[in-house]
């Protein structure tokens, strides 16, 4: 697994702008240029010995000697934007959360059911229930995500 010292020696980061330069590569001519590319999903992919990292995941390697623990969630949801105080260590529940998806409630996960006048809640593609109150079903979702996290 790459070390951050094995990184700091190849790449430069640049907490201010989130871009990363090469320093040294065994392919020629590639030292002093940026590095990475965007895939599909709008993030930043860098290739390090045939093996593809998420640019966010490096740059809390760089950072902080130590890779994340799960995900890195990019707080301005731009999956682009690597600059250091767009990001943070999150779980995977914590991630979605942080997309922006349709709800008719203002809070993420929490959708009115239509037929019934009923509340339900799903989080991470998993139901979590139906419940009459909004604030019920708002007590459940946090109550979800916080188990979620201590296991």
């Amino acid at each position: 697994m790459l070390t951050a010292l094995e990184l700091r020696e190849r790449l430069q980061y640049d907490p201010n702008t989130g871009r990363w330069v090469w320093l040294k590569t065994p392919r020629k001519g590639y030292e002093g240029k940026p590095a990475g590319s965007i895939d599909a999903k709008g993030y930043w992919i860098i290739k390090i010995d045939g093996k593809s990292y998420k640019a966010s995941r490096l740059a809390h390697l760089y950072m902080t000697g130590e890779w994340p623990p799960e995900e890195m969630d990019h707080i301005d949801r731009t999956p682009w934007n690597d600059c250091w105080i767009n990001l943070k260590p999150a779980t995977r529940v914590e991630n979605l959360l942080n997309r922006e998806m349709p709800t008719s409630s203002g809070h993420v996960g929490v959708r009115k059911h239509s037929s019934n006048n009923s509340w339900t809640v799903q989080v991470e593609n998993i139901y979590v229930g139906s419940f009459k109150t909004l604030d019920e079903a708002i007590a459940a979702r946090d109550a979800f995500i916080a188990e979620r996290k201590a296991s």
